[in-house]
C-alpha cells in the first residue's frame, strides 16, 4: 500500500507539471500529439480529437508531445495548415512560455499543498524550548521563550531554516540575534556562542532545545505568506543539496532516485502512521510540497533535454534575436537525454544496492 501511495504522489507531481505544459500549449494554438503520465510502453490510451492521451508503465516520468517540437524539417517540407499549430511556428515567448509552464505549475502545486500543511498542521518557529546548565547558551543569557532570528547574519523565519543553514555550513561560531519579550516589550539581543562539547550526546552542542509545538497562523494574509515560504524553503533547500553535490559535501552515494525516493516515501508513511491518520495526511501532503518544489528546481537547470535546457536556447534567441541552429539545438538535447538516463540508470541501480545491502 505504501508503495502505490508513493507512486500515486509521483503521478500528481508528474502529471500536474505536463498538464502545465499542455494548458499553455494549448493557449497558443499549439497542436498537443499525445499527452501521457509514466515512461515505456501504453497500457492505457484514449485518442481525443486531436490529442492522443495514455498512461504508461513505469511512473517516473511523462511527455507532453507537440507539434513540430522535435521536427527539424524544413518549413516548406511541412502542410502549411499544420504548421500553423507547431511549436517552432510560434513566437520564442510562446515557446518560452510553454516551457516554462511545467515547472511553473510544480510551483503552483507546492503552494497550494503548502497551505493545507500550513492550515492544519502549523508551522515551528525558531523558539527556544529549553536551556542546558552548564552550556555556551546559558551563561551567555539566552532564556526559553526566545525567539531566534538570525544566525551569523542568516534569518530565520521557520526552525527549518536554522536546520537548513547549520546543515550546510561548518560552523564554529554562532552570532545569534534574538527577540525576547521583557515586561510587556519586546527587545532585541545578540549573542556570540561557541559549541562545547558533550560527553553524554557525544559531540558539540550550544546547550537549547528548540520549543517544537506547531503555531497556526492568525490570519489569512500570514496562512498565505508562511504557505508561499514553504515554497521558497524547499526551493532553497535543493538548491542548497545542489551545491553541496558540487563541493562534495554529498557524494553519489548519498543521491536518490525514484527507488529511493519510494523507499523514503513508503519509511515516511509507516513512521507518521504510529500517530493517527492526521499526522499521516500531513506527512504525504508535506512530501508533495518538497518534490514538486524540487522537480520545479531540477527541470529549471540548464541541463540539455531537460526544460531549463530548451530554455537556455529561448533566451538566446530572445537576445540575439536569430533561432539556434536546429540541427544543432537538436543534437544538444539528444545528447542529454542519453546522459540523463545513462545518469538514472546508475542511480536507480545505486538504490537498489542500498535496499539490498540494508536488508
Amino acid at each position: 500500500m505504501n508503495i502505490i501511495i508513493a507512486l500515486l504522489i509521483f503521478s500528481v507531481i508528474v502529471t500536474i507539471h505536463e498538464f502545465g505544459h499542455f494548458i499553455f500549449a494549448k493557449m497558443y494554438g499549439i497542436e498537443v500529439l499525445e499527452f501521457s503520465v509514466g515512461m515505456g510502453p501504453r497500457i492505457l490510451k484514449y485518442k481525443g480529437k486531436e490529442t492522443l492521451y495514455s498512461i504508461k508503465l513505469l511512473p517516473f516520468g511523462g511527455s507532453c508531445r507537440m507539434l513540430g517540437e522535435d521536427d527539424f524539417e524544413d518549413d516548406e517540407d511541412i502542410d502549411p495548415e499544420k504548421m500553423k499549430k507547431s511549436f517552432h511556428a510560434k513566437s520564442v515567448w510562446e515557446r518560452f512560455m510553454v516551457v516554462f509552464a511545467g515547472p511553473l505549475f510544480n510551483f503552483i502545486l507546492a503552494f497550494v499543498v503548502s497551505i493545507f500543511v500550513v492550515a492544519v498542521g502549523g508551522v515551528t518557529k525558531p523558539v527556544v524550548g529549553e536551556v542546558m546548565s552548564d552550556f555556551p547558551a546559558q551563561e551567555a543569557g539566552i532564556k526559553t521563550g526566545d525567539i531566534i532570528t538570525k544566525v551569523n547574519g542568516h534569518k530565520l523565519v521557520i526552525l527549518e531554516d536554522y536546520r537548513l543553514y547549520t546543515l550546510t555550513n561548518n560552523l564554529t561560531e554562532y552570532n545569534i540575534e534574538l527577540k525576547r519579550k521583557e515586561n510587556g516589550v519586546v527587545k532585541n539581543y545578540s549573542y556570540s556562542l561557541k559549541p562545547k562539547f558533550s560527553e553524554e550526546a557525544g559531540k558539540e552542542l550550544l546547550g537549547f532545545v528548540w520549543n517544537v509545538k506547531p503555531v497556526k497562523p492568525a490570519s489569512l494574509f500570514s496562512l498565505l505568506s508562511y504557505s508561499a515560504y514553504e515554497v521558497y524553503f524547499n526551493v532553497r533547500s535543493a538548491l542548497a543539496g545542489l551545491r553541496a553535490m558540487v563541493t562534495g559535501l554529498i557524494g553519489p552515494e548519498q543521491i536518490s532516485g525514484p527507488v529511493g525516493i519510494v523507499n523514503f516515501v513508503s519509511n515516511t508513511i509507516d513512521e507518521s502512521g504510529k500517530y493517527g491518520l492526521k499526522v499521516v495526511f500531513l506527512s504525504v501532503a508535506s512530501l508533495i510540497v518538497l518534490l514538486s518544489a524540487n522537480l520545479g528546481v531540477m527541470n529549471l537547470l540548464p541541463i540539455p533535454a531537460l526544460d531549463g535546457g530548451r530554455i537556455v536556447f529561448y533566451i538566446f534567441e530572445m537576445l540575439t534575436r536569430k533561432k539556434p541552429n536546429k540541427k544543432l539545438e537538436t543534437f544538444v538535447h539528444v545528447t542529454g537525454f542519453a546522459f540523463l538516463m545513462a545518469f538514472m540508470c546508475f542511480v536507480i541501480y545505486s538504490d537498489i544496492m542500498k535496499l539490498i545491502y540494508k536488508q
